[in-house]
């Protein structure tokens, strides 16, 4: 039930809605027209406003883009050529003379009291276009012509053909087949024969000269307007290059043009329909200008012209009533002319000044009860009325009525206020009088003329109008005191151009006035002084131009009396509002002037900057508050109208500042080395200009002022000059310190120093690290280490430390380093590098210098520092202490074993035991020495296995001249630590101790002490030597042992 209920609401709604919308609705009887340029068109319409009053209805243009519509009867494109019907429900629209410009859509709208806006949903698409003939071969000898359109015209028309501007009868359709004859042909539509097509030529170019009226004559009214229309064709190959018309024909004189002829001045005008269309309008005719006009035209051919003849006759009358009889009861008025009027006119009956209803014929009859004043005129020209008469009773004619009863006129222009009044005949001679409201106007007031054109009428014209002549006006008789109505109110307008916002780069100007003019007056329009030959009406659409740029506009016959021109803005000028020196913190107002008419719609301010200028706001004045420096510069301001632009010349904003962004600078080209010349530059952002720049360097206790001036030069710079420097600029405003600059000044490595890292003495097996330092710019690349040696110094390693680990007493010596930069070197002094150690390779020695059967003992050892020695003799059961010092004296030789001991503070060292025997103890030197020699053997044979290349040679050297032999002393091979860091060639010279016999014994074996192996052959060695010396008393045979060991890795 609930889903019914909903199904129910929302259908009752639906037709709620359509109900409401079937009692609000517009209908328009098509949806697309197409009609002729020139021509009237008339959309039919209907409107159903429902139960609700209509506040409001219009007839708008659809517009392709967003915005308002605008009611055409308020468009100045428009003016004068709508009209809407407001009967009833009736909303029919009518569009005179359309031009190409009017094709669009158009719709009706309304408002009521209830509702907003009802229209019908899609409009009327009008479109409007001109005729045009095609030629295209028919036959042999026949063409075939077609009169064209860009739309299908409305109404299936009746097309109407023209043969050298003669129409074609019997032809009515849109095509038309012609013979060889040569001939001009152009087309129209009936009903508007005066829109005829350009004529083409067929055949024979020759044919194609002519000109044609639309008619050959034409009878207006007095103080009417007329229009003459021409037809005109000449060969495609020519240009017209001039048109006019004349009246005056002089056989062997060129004609005149009528708008020169003083009697026509102000009342002609011409105007081009189309290519091939002239037309002539003359305005407020005059009897006199009832003569026969001719048109001609001139191409760009010296010999090509051509006039039309015979011409159109003119001929110009003026109302008249007539009186006669009617029957014995009443009388039968006529209104006649001398010519008979073209376009079959209706008629307008006036009794006492008043219109007569539903009487448009030019006969009227009036009974006896109906005695009065009467006049006629013709519809269209209400204003141009005959002489009244008097109908039955005279008494009845006194009347004063009057054209118009507003008049609008231009101020500094002239108008004619027209008055038809009426008398009795027997009264005929009095004349009335016009007044200013009680006051009689008078012939001696230079601005008032009175003018008696025909019977019953009087005319003043009033001229050089100001607004003072604002007023109302009356004629009137004396006799009678008669007034006509109210008078003639007139009232007095300047002409004012309104400029629309720019729409798709097209500007709308309306030539607007206070009041309407009087007689719907031709607009002349002027562009910059030129005459704009596309606007006669109010209104003129002109293209949007860049430049500068003012129009005026102005009436037919008015020259002089042109509107104040509007114009596109000029003169923009754009000014600082500032009462003295703007500084930074002030605040500003730059403001912008020009002259524009209609006034600056927007002003706009720009900086000019050097990629594109930005803008910065709108409006006529710029304020800036705290301004800075940044502020300063060029600025300029734009101001726009609905015309165009004008943009300012720069005016500059100059901001007084303090100085900033100091900055000190070395000048140079590249790094500044010890001996150079340099410079520095201070630089400053202030306003007004730095007046003083000060030179300082930073110190630990106080800066202190360098010198002034904005650069500061070093000669012959040097180390103590580099640090951190600073300017200081002053202007009248104050002070700005730069940030500290460094000035480097590069040099090569000076005051270098090695030193050994140690707490305290440096004993063997310990680690030392030697350590370099200098002084350099830019900082040590690279240190090296070398250690002096006789021959020549080889470097040990590169580092700003040297280490050597596991210390040994061939590392003494003294070391130095060697420090390198991009600019240089430097030595340091020599450091001594001391090693302590325990004594070694203690070792005893027989003094040879002693004789006897006394023996000296000399105990040697290696040992830093230097050591004590104590003897000692080892006998089978103990050891005895039998002295102190290197030389132990023997002055018996008893037997034993005897050996002294080396002590220093690092340590102590026992020699090898030295025996004293008797007989046995050749043999057992001889024993010794035979096994030494095959230990010997076995490790040059081990070398020689492991590859590395054994060397044995003996060496025969004589170092004792008294025939001893000499004594091995010691064989070290140095063990090869992989923790040490120094070099095989740190190794010191090898340390040597000897032991020298002398014996009274005839022979004596040769005595080896002590044989040390090599502990490791993991590394490579320094090759190390043994010697080994034995002494005899005897004579030895060459038996000097020598042999040399080198141990490779």
């Amino acid at each position: 039930m609930l889903i019914r209920a909903r199904h129910f609401s929302a259908a009752a709604i639906l037709i709620l809605l359509a109900g409401v919308q079937a009692q609000h609705s517009v209908t328009l009887s098509s949806q697309s027209l197409c009609a002729v340029t020139g021509s009237t068109v008339k959309i039919p319409c209907t409107f159903t406003p429902g139960h609700s009053s209509v506040t409001q209805r219009e007839w708008y243009r659809v517009q392709s883009s967003e915005g308002e519509p605008r009611d055409l009867r308020k468009d100045p494109q428009y003016s004068g050529r709508v009209s809407v019907r407001t009967v009833t429900s009736d909303c029919e629209l009518t569009v005179w003379d359309v031009r190409v410009s009017d094709s669009g859509v158009y719709n009706f709208r309304f408002k009521t009291q209830s509702n907003d806006w009802i229209s019908d949903s899609s409009g009327v698409h009008l479109t409007v276009t001109d005729l045009k003939v095609t030629v295209s071969d028919s036959g042999r000898w026949k063409t075939k012509l077609s009169c064209i359109t860009t739309c299908t015209l409305s109404n299936n028309p009746t097309y109407i053909w023209y043969k050298n501007g003669q129409r074609v009868t019997d032809r009515y359709r849109n095509e038309l087949n012609v013979d060889s004859w040569e001939s001009g042909y152009s087309c129209s539509i009936k009903g508007h024969e005066d829109l005829r097509s350009p004529a083409v030529c067929v055949f024979d170019e020759k044919s194609c000269w002519s000109v044609t009226y639309s008619t050959q004559t034409i009878c207006s009214l007095i103080g009417s307007s007329v229009d003459i229309h021409s037809y005109f064709t000449f060969p495609d190959r020519y240009k017209v290059t001039e048109v006019f018309w004349f009246i005056k024909d002089q056989a062997g004189v060129e004609p005149v043009d009528v708008r020169e002829d003083e009697e026509y001045q102000g009342r002609v005008q011409y105007t081009q329909i189309s290519q091939n269309n002239c037309r002539l309008r003359i305005t407020n005719l005059r009897e006199r200008d009832t003569q026969t006009y001719r048109f001609r035209f001139y191409t760009d051919d010296p010999t090509g012209k051509y006039t039309g003849y015979p011409g159109v006759s003119l001929s110009v009358t003026d109302l008249k009533v007539t009186v006669s009889d009617w029957y014995s009861w009443g009388k039968k008025l006529i209104c006649i002319t001398t010519c008979t009027l073209s376009n079959n006119p209706t008629y307008i009956w006036y009794k006492n000044g008043q219109p007569v209803t539903d009487r448009y014929r030019n006969e009227l009859y009036v009974s006896s009860g109906e005695s009065g004043s009467y006049s006629c005129a013709v519809r269209g020209h209400e204003d141009l009325r005959s002489p009244a008469v008097c109908v039955f009773d005279q008494n009845s004619c006194w009347s004063v009525t009057y054209s118009l009863q507003t008049i609008c006129a231009l101020i500094g222009s002239s108008v004619d206020i027209h008055a038809y009044y009426t008398c009795p005949e027997q009264r005929s001679t009095l004349q009335p009088v016009w007044h200013i409201m009680d006051r009689e106007l008078s012939h001696t007031d230079e601005k008032v003329e009175f003018l008696k054109e025909r019977p019953n009428m009087s005319t003043l014209r009033l001229k050089n109008l100001t607004e003072m002549d604002s007023t109302r006006y009356h004629l009137r008789f004396k006799y009678k005191q008669t007034y006509g109505s109210d008078g003639v109110s007139l009232s007095l307008t300047g002409l004012q151009v309104k400029v629309a916002v720019p729409y798709l780069q097209r500007i709308r100007l309306s030539c607007n006035t206070t009041c309407t003019l009087s007689n719907n007056p031709t607009y002349i329009w002027y562009k910059n002084g030129q005459r704009v030959s596309e606007c006669e009406s109010a209104s003129c659409s002109v293209a949007a131009v860049g430049g500068a740029v003012s129009y005026s506009c102005d009436v037919e016959g008015l020259y002089s009396l042109l509107s104040p021109p509007v114009y596109s803005p000029k003169n923009t000028s754009a000014v600082v509002l500032s009462s003295g020196d703007t500084v930074e913190g002030d605040s500003v107002t730059l403001s912008c002037s020009s002259d524009a008419n209609p006034p600056v719609l927007t002003y706009s301010w720009f900086k000019q900057r050097a990629a594109a200028d930005t803008l910065l706001t709108t409006g006529q004045n710029y304020s800036i508050s705290n301004i800075s420096s940044q502020h300063s510069g060029l600025y300029y301001c734009t101001a726009h109208n609905q015309l165009g632009q004008h943009t300012s010349a720069p005016t500059h904003l100059d901001v007084l500042y303090l100085p900033k962004n100091t900055r000190a600078v070395v000048l140079s080209s590249g790094d500044t080395v010890e001996g150079d010349s340099v410079t520095l530059s201070c630089s400053s952002d202030a306003n007004p200009p730095v007046l003083t720049y000060s030179w300082f360097k930073q110190r630990a206790a106080a800066d202190t002022l360098l010198t002034t001036g904005q650069n500061y030069s070093i000669s012959n710079i040097s180390s103590q000059h580099s640090g951190l420097y600073y300017c200081t600029a002053h202007n009248q405003l104050g002070q700005h310190n730069s940030t500290l600059t460094l000035l480097d000044v590069l040099y090569p490595p000076k005051n270098t120093r090695a030193v050994v890292l140690s707490s305290g003495d440096t004993v063997e097996g310990d680690s030392v690290t030697l350590s370099c330092s200098s002084d350099a710019n830019p900082p040590v690349l690279t240190y090296s280490w070398f250690k002096q040696r006789a021959a020549a110094d080889t470097l040990l390693t590169t580092g700003q430390n040297y280490s050597i680990s596991n210390m040994r007493s061939q590392h003494s010596g003294l070391y130095y380093c060697t420090a390198h930069n991009q600019l240089g070197l430097h030595n340091s002094t020599l450091t001594p590098l001391d090693v302590l150690y325990s004594p070694r390779n203690t070792s005893v020695t027989v003094d040879p210098s002693v004789s006897g059967d006394s023996v000296t003992l000399l105990c040697r050892s290696d040992s830093n520092p230097n050591s004590s020695y104590t003897w000692y003799k080892k006998t089978e059961g103990d050891v005895i202490l039998i002295g102190n010092g290197t030389n132990l004296t023997l002055s018996s030789r008893p037997d034993g074993f005897y050996y002294c001991t080396a002590r220093n503070r690092i340590g102590s060292s026992n020699s090898s035991e030295w025996p004293c025997t008797s007989d046995n103890r050749v043999m057992k030197y001889a024993a010794s020495g035979v096994t030494v020699v095959l230990v010997l053997l076995f490790i040059a044979v081990f070398l020689w296995i492991r590859r590395r290349g054994s060397l044995f040679s003996n060496r025969s050297k004589d170092y004792n001249k008294n025939n001893s032999a000499p004594v091995y002393g010691n064989v070290s091979a140095m063990t090869s630590d992989p923790t040490h860091t120094a070099s095989s060639d740190d190794q010191d010279d090898l340390q040597y101790s000897s032991i020298y016999f002398r014996n009274s014994n005839t022979q004596e074996a040769t005595l080896y002490s002590t044989v040390q192996l090599p502990q490791a052959l993991k590394q490579e060695e320094e090759v190390e030597y043994a010697t080994v010396s034995l002494a005899s008393s005897r004579a030895v045979p060459e038996e000097d042992i020598y042999n040399n060991l080198k141990s490779d890795k």
